[in-house]
């Protein structure tokens, strides 16, 4: 789709792209099997050529190839020539992953994709559009439309980084010119957390608010009803300090939360109990949860198994929506609750505010 390519003749309908000047520039020819040609000739650089599937996108790839090479930006797909779009996804899992919010998370579908993805092994000039409709298709026969759309936006940041900071000769970024899948949006989850459900997971794991957790699964219901209280995510409070609680302010501060910024987060009598209780006998540089909140996920799914609740759809995440969902009624607005949750999108928010029938009811009278 974006480099030179051998293609089947073109039907009569054709025109240029002509500058503020008039002078002819890229030829755009429509073909009889579908899609648009796109030929540019420019004195100084080889001819590009390339099929779009319309002709708004090809006169988009020529005007951007030609302001380039009348700026001295243009970069040659010679010179990538031998790359494949396999070595360009290590490249970037070994050079900007690791500083990425969700390393371990873009690791696995990368390495993912290395391994399943036939278009990996396309060496860069060759890759097309049709290439990724391939993959796309194939893949929604294995996961959901969601999994696909994650996987998507990953390859696009892939090939954003790859043109702004490894001059990738693409002009436009190919997942750009790819439909997304259908139902990719999905519904909003809306599980919450029940009150039998918590104390089912309390007592499999052996809870006792009086005595701080030793082992592993011991920080399972600690970090269950520390979600519940405050709406911090698990790699939020696993990675906490004990010098980032403030007992006397009532509140704990996150130094790395997820949108890049630090924030304080307001501590409810309940979890002021439980931070101060986990607190207790460690040094300053210690952190709140001596596990990673990957860990913290495998014990909570042994916990979710010995509390009978393995076949239920419950996850660990769902605590958001329960503490959101009480949080809710005690706060005027949308705005005010969010400077407690950390969001900055009032829309996402909404997302987790999931009332039960019975709590609107009751607010009605």
């Amino acid at each position: 789709m974006y480099y030179m390519c051998q293609i089947p003749c073109a039907v009569r309908v054709q025109s240029w792209i002509t500058s503020e000047q008039g002078a002819k520039m890229a030829h755009i020819a429509a073909y009889k099997h579908g899609g648009y040609r796109a030929v540019i000739r420019k004195a100084g650089y080889k001819t590009r050529s390339q099929i779009f599937p319309t002709r708004k996108a090809a006169e988009r790839w020529a005007r951007d190839i030609e302001n380039n090479m009348d700026a001295r930006r243009y970069k040659d797909p010679a010179k990538f020539a031998k790359d494949t779009i396999g070595a360009l996804f290590e490249k970037f899992r070994d050079e900007v992953v690791p500083a990425r919010k969700g390393r371990r998370w873009d690791q696995v579908r990368i390495n993912a994709l290395l391994r399943d993805a036939e278009f990996v092994k396309r060496r860069v000039p060759e890759l097309n559009s049709q290439d990724l409709r391939d993959w796309r298709d194939g893949r929604l026969k294995q996961v959901q439309p969601q999994s696909v759309d994650r996987d998507m936006n990953l390859i696009s940041s892939i090939f954003s980084h790859a043109m702004k900071e490894w001059d990738y000769p693409w002009m436009i970024n190919p997942v750009h010119e790819v439909a997304r899948p259908k139902g990719a949006a999905g519904k909003p989850r809306n599980r919450r957390w029940s009150e039998a459900e918590i104390q089912a997971i309390l007592a499999a794991s052996n809870y006792d608010p009086e005595r701080a957790p030793v082992s592993g699964k011991d920080y399972v219901p600690w970090g269950l009803l520390l979600i519940i209280e405050t709406a911090m995510r698990p790699n939020e409070f696993c990675s906490a300090l004990v010098r980032d609680v403030h007992i006397d302010r009532r509140c704990l501060v996150l130094h790395d939360s997820k949108n890049g910024d630090s924030r304080t987060v307001p501590l409810s009598s309940k979890a002021l109990k439980i931070v101060a209780t986990l607190v207790k006998n460690k040094k300053p540089t210690e952190t709140l949860f001596p596990i990673t909140s990957q860990s913290l996920g495998v014990y909570y799914r042994k916990v979710r198994k010995d509390a009978g609740l393995a076949d239920s759809d419950l996850r660990f995440y769902d605590g958001k929506h329960e503490a959101i969902s009480r949080m809710a009624p005690k706060f005027r607005d949308a705005v005010e609750l969010s400077k407690v949750t950390g969001h900055r999108d009032l829309k996402s928010l909404t997302v987790y505010y999931n009332p039960t029938v019975d709590e609107l009811a009751d607010k009605l009278g």
